[in-house]
């Protein structure tokens, strides 16, 4: 059954890898195999699904589900570890963009937004005149914020995840916000809130102090979560070009590469022309929302 498990653990990377479509069946496989190997095997398993979720990432769907199935293993009761952090830090990047595609849903009706599984091409249309080529980038941050939700609440209950928040104010604070402006909408972020204020009162440790405890699984890793948002085009006049505003005192850096750090001078460079709630939000590789053939359903 051990094997059998670390089978299935590696189909799971196959397939967010290869064959995007059969990761739901590769995830239901661990998830029925779980409680039948030692707790030391689940730990195992979790250590190798952080990479595959890390791996992952930038696309929204496959990361979304290996994220809930990260949060199962921890609900089966072994440690978060590193796992913990990463969906941590996941959400802190998809709840920002899910945070824009609330605001600009609220401001075009006063309607309630839809559950994030039920959204649809309309969806997206609605938001679009007022994000124009964000849109996209925002309504799949709405499509997964259920799924991070559920994962997030269950890592929050891991005392060493809370521990690393603490330690982390800036993220800390970041997921703070995005709870508080989620919770309206989706049901989970309410407990998230009241666990992120749990790692907000936790003791900090201070030059010269004895440290506290470790965590079995040693300590938080560092996370970059700093975020620059593409420039926004002028609407302009019809049939004029688009022009891409240009701030007269400061030249806009490209993008950095994906994967790598992206300096304070490029993101305050680039602060002027970021829409309302996008700020530190950083825009995903073109065509995210249907990357590697796993699309939100409306993609579908």
């Amino acid at each position: 059954m051990i094997e059998d498990f670390r089978g299935a653990i590696g189909a799971v990377a196959e397939a967010a890898e290869n064959q995007p479509s059969q990761l739901r069946a590769a995830v239901s496989a661990v998830f029925q195999l779980a409680d039948r190997v030692p707790a030391d095997t689940r730990i195992e398993g979790l250590a190798a699904l952080t990479g595959t979720l890390r791996a992952h990432q930038r696309t929204a769907g496959v990361a979304a589900d290996i994220a809930l199935l990260c949060g199962a293993l921890v609900e089966s009761g072994v440690p978060a570890g590193p796992a913990g952090m990463e969906v941590m830090s996941q959400l802190a990047e998809y709840g920002k963009m899910a945070g824009v595609f609330l605001d600009a849903w609220q401001k075009s009706g006063d309607d309630a937004p839809p559950h994030p599984g039920a959204v649809s091409d309309a969806s997206e249309e609605r938001v679009t005149p007022a994000l124009e080529h964000l849109a996209p980038l925002a309504t799949t941050g709405w499509w997964v914020s259920h799924r991070y939700g559920l994962a997030a609440k269950t890592m929050l209950g891991d005392s060493g995840v809370r521990a690393a928040l603490s330690a982390d104010p800036r993220m800390l604070g970041e997921l703070i916000v995005i709870a508080a402006r989620l919770r309206p909408h989706v049901e989970e972020y309410g407990e998230i809130a009241e666990l992120l204020h749990m790692a907000e009162a936790a003791p900090v440790p201070v030059p010269g102090a004895p440290p506290l405890p470790a965590e079995p699984w040693g300590e938080a890793q560092a996370y970059q979560h700093d975020f620059v948002p593409p420039p926004v085009p002028d609407h302009g006049a019809p049939g004029q070009a688009v022009q891409e505003p240009a701030p007269a005192a400061v030249q806009v850096p490209p993008p950095a590469p994906w994967g790598e750090p992206v300096g304070p001078s490029a993101r305050s460079a680039s602060a002027g022309a970021t829409p309302p709630g996008a700020v530190h939000m950083d825009p995903l590789p073109a065509g995210v929302s249907d990357s590697s053939g796993w699309g939100p359903s409306w993609k579908d």
